[in-house]
């Protein structure tokens, strides 16, 4: 009887998980991966970690959510100032940070899309606090233009640097990082960067927030040496801003603290803080960046003041804008309609609610007429007083 062993020389392992194992053989035959019970330094190998729990996806989902419809309604009330830009990426960075974090992290099963995953959430891990930054340096411009325009701020400078700076700086990173630990770049229980390597995840990010709240430090004593000279109205736009990126600034930092605490230690205590912070950030970034935005605010009452005039008869068309309108209409809506003998009753003389451009022309080329007539009169009156004064 032929007495048959199991035997590792022939096969060697290549990667493992707690759930599956990848071995190399140099023969054909029937192969078992098998574990010795008997091995006193037997490693039945670590419990997998619960990655996600319903409040890491409640909090994702909050902070996503939010911050993409704020993304849309500036879309929607078409801001069109630098600023508002810089909203608008920041806002798709954290969208598409804390997305690739909610759907990708514990995709372990398939190993082609987990490293997608967790290639995508360097990336825009990255992106997130970058563009952070580039808001820091916009408030600073702001600050800087406003103290030596001395009235209402103004922007200058060219958006490609807040694109290169933005987008393109973290994939160079991310590239970086990738091509030279290609092999063991991957962790082997989640959708992310290897333990070993985590420096490379949190380095970037951590001098980038320095850079930030150097920033932010510098931005805040040049307003304060220069707020005399700035309106209040300017002063008040600057304050809120400077709140709403140092609010960002702290929330993200706590965020995702608690996120990659609560992947390493699996507490739902350390989860439910993860949410509450992450929830917080979406709602702060809604507050700030949306409502308390003053493009917005001009924009909304600008249409809410057309729909009032619409709606007591003026006609506005496509390229009419608020000066267009007549003095009387104005002052009827400034004093929300009055009395009845402080209307103007446009009616009567059979006209529509809005004068035409050849009326409005015939009208002002009469009144000059008149005004010509008029100096010529006083003028000949005047050079018959001269001669008469004269030949007395």
């Amino acid at each position: 009887m032929i007495k048959r062993n199991w035997s590792r020389r022939l096969c060697s392992m290549l990667d493992f998980t707690p759930t599956y194992v990848t071995c190399k053989c140099r023969n054909p035959g029937v192969m078992a991966a098998l574990t010795d019970m008997y091995d006193v330094n037997w490693d039945n190998g670590e419990r997998p970690i619960d990655l996600m729990s319903i409040p890491s996806y409640i909090g994702c989902s909050l902070s996503a959510v939010l911050c993409f419809f704020s993304l849309i309604l500036l879309i929607y009330f078409r801001t069109q100032s630098k600023t508002a830009e810089l909203h608008k990426h920041f806002a798709m960075a954290i969208f598409c940070c804390q997305l690739t974090f909610l759907l990708g992290i514990d995709k372990v099963h398939s190993r082609m899309l987990c490293r997608i995953f967790a290639v995508t959430f360097h990336y825009f891990f990255l992106a997130t606090f970058q563009w952070l930054m580039n808001e820091a340096f916009n408030l600073y411009i702001v600050i800087t233009y406003a103290a030596h325009s001395h009235g209402e701020h103004t922007e200058g400078g060219s958006q490609w640097r807040y694109y290169i700076l933005g987008w393109v700086l973290p994939g160079v990173l991310v590239g970086a990082s990738v091509g030279t630990h290609m092999d063991d770049y991957y962790a082997h229980d989640m959708c992310w960067i290897s333990w070993q390597y985590v420096w490379l995840f949190f380095g970037p990010a951590i001098c980038i927030i320095s850079v930030t709240v150097l920033v932010l430090i510098f931005t805040a004593k040049e307003h304060h040496e220069s707020s005399y000279s700035k309106n209040e109205r300017t002063n008040k736009m600057i304050v809120i801003y400077a709140k709403a990126l140092w609010t960002q600034t702290i929330l993200l930092i706590v965020c995702w603290f608690f996120a990659f605490l609560s992947i390493k230690m699996g507490g739902i205590i350390i989860k439910c803080l993860f949410a509450l912070f992450n929830g917080l950030q979406g709602a702060f970034f809604f507050v700030f960046y949306f409502l308390l935005n003053e493009e917005v605010q001009a924009v909304y009452k600008a249409s809410s003041k057309k729909k009032n005039l619409s709606h007591h008869g003026f006609d506005f068309s496509p390229t009419s804008s608020m000066e267009d309108i007549p003095l009387s209409v104005a002052n009827e809506n400034a004093t929300e309609l009055g009395s009845p003998s402080q209307r103007v009753d446009l009616m009567d003389n059979h006209q529509s609610p809005r004068p035409s451009r050849s009326q409005d022309g015939q009208h002002v080329r009469s009144r000059r007429k008149r005004t010509e007539i008029e100096v010529t009169s006083s003028d000949e009156d005047a050079s018959d007083c001269e001669m008469m004064i004269t030949s007395v």
